[in-house]
């Protein structure tokens, strides 16, 4: 597909499905009058980020590719995108599987979040009340968060990867189901606050004793 599609300025509608696209340009991002947008059956791995540029779009429907992550800029449209259909793209891991099955409406909102904390310098992030099972693995490997809120899910368990986030400050984690904290909690040296109230806590690890920053730790109504 060449860059020079972004002249048409004037589409509304635009179907490509059924070529052998393996990526598209940057450019087809800036067709903001676009409310329609089929990509279905081709070989796309990801989105261009511009994507998040149209403010008019409606339905997008990009089923039967290959994609593996939807850009968080798509969240931009959680506002204005009616339809987002996705179907047959087995190898999709971000959004997490557990946020592809509440449907459009949760897997834009979650791509806001992440591009808030992106766009964030204090580096927030919030995914609280979303219904995770469990933790994105993609939230591991965001070492610039400093603020982490996680309550309000189903969680049961915090992988020990979470001491890849060195720079975390604050963790809220209250009114999920977990059953124990983490060991590696003990190796965020920088953690100041951590809320992991309204679980089923019934040990903590002596790791978190090496917290020296703490300065607030909420363990109320757990076992």
């Amino acid at each position: 597909l060449p860059p020079e599609i972004s002249r048409l300025v004037g589409l509304h509608e635009l179907w490509l499905h059924n070529n052998r696209l393996e990526q598209l340009p940057v450019s087809l991002g800036y067709l903001t009058h676009l409310n329609k947008l089929l990509l279905d059956s081709n070989k796309l791995t990801t989105l261009p980020a511009t994507f998040g540029m149209m403010s008019a779009l409606q339905r997008l429907s990009v089923t039967n590719n290959m994609l593996r992550t939807l850009p968080p800029e798509l969240g931009m449209l959680s506002t204005s995108l009616a339809t987002l259909v996705l179907n047959g793209n087995t190898s999709l891991t971000s959004p997490p599987k557990e946020i592809q099955d509440e449907g459009p409406t949760a897997m834009l909102d979650y791509l806001r979040r992440m591009l808030d904390s992106s766009r964030k310098e204090a580096g927030f992030l919030d995914i609280s009340g979303m219904g995770l099972p469990i933790v994105p693995a993609e939230i591991y490997t965001m070492t610039s968060i400093t603020h982490l809120n996680m309550a309000r899910n189903g969680l049961t368990e915090v992988s020990g990867k979470i001491n890849e986030l060195r720079g975390l400050r604050v963790l809220d984690v209250s009114s999920n189901n977990l059953p124990e904290l983490p060991g590696s909690l003990g190796e965020l040296d920088a953690l100041q606050v951590l809320k992991a109230d309204n679980n089923e806590i019934m040990l903590l690890p002596d790791s978190l004793y090496k917290l020296s920053s703490l300065t607030s730790l909420e363990l109320f109504k757990n076992q």
